[in-house]
């Protein structure tokens, strides 16, 4: 589906160690890609482990560790623009857990999206596997879950409000983020930026 930005801001504590990552080098949010809270220069979080209470079909992994098989990775919801294999994860951030993106190759392999820009995340996370056969993307839009669909267990922000994994087309690449009904979209991270789509993608129980 195509880039189109929200109107709405979603203001985070910021964030960890900025994206740079060279293969993304080349790469810039589409032209009408909102990026929220560039004024702002961003903080790093307290270090957190991964704690108890993520969804039960992920996994829990360091960062620093051998990325798993693909027997245990499952098929990767996406590819990057540099080719390499993406997976759904999940990043305990300022006492939330975060929908993000996992870039199998990249050290640390973890991205996400806060506060207007893209960061890497060095410490535990949980790396979702993808199951085609009950699992797949339904379109959405404005934070709205689409009727007669079930979201796959996701994350949460710090208060409690739901995060679930999402999907979009930047610049022409699929790239994988976070939704949720307080956002009134969804957000991606990009090229650097947290890049905002009003349509998009969710993941949903089959």
């Amino acid at each position: 589906m195509g880039l189109q930005t929200t109107t709405s801001s979603h203001h985070h504590h910021k964030s960890k160690t900025k994206h740079t990552h060279g293969s993304s080098s080349s790469l810039h949010p589409s032209s009408s890609a909102q990026k929220r809270g560039r004024s702002a220069s961003p903080q790093p979080p307290t270090p957190q482990a991964v704690t108890p209470g993520g969804p039960a079909h992920a996994l829990k992994l360091k960062s620093d560790q051998a990325f798993p098989p693909a027997s245990v990775t499952g098929w990767p919801p996406c590819t990057d623009a540099g080719g390499q294999r993406v997976f759904l994860g999940l990043a305990p951030i300022e006492d939330g857990l975060h929908p993000c993106k996992v870039v199998e190759g990249f050290v640390p392999p973890v991205r996400y999206s806060w506060g207007g820009e893209e960061f890497l995340w060095d410490q535990d996370y949980y790396l979702v596997p993808f199951d085609g056969a009950r699992m797949e993307w339904a379109p959405a839009s404005h934070g709205v879950t689409p009727a007669g669909k079930r979201l796959v267990e996701g994350g949460r922000e710090s208060d409690g409000r739901p995060l679930y994994h999402a999907v979009g087309t930047v610049d022409g690449v699929r790239v994988l983020g976070k939704a949720g009904e307080h956002l009134y979209g969804a957000s991606f991270p990009y090229g650097g930026a947290e890049v905002n789509c009003d349509y998009y993608e969710v993941l949903c129980w089959r």
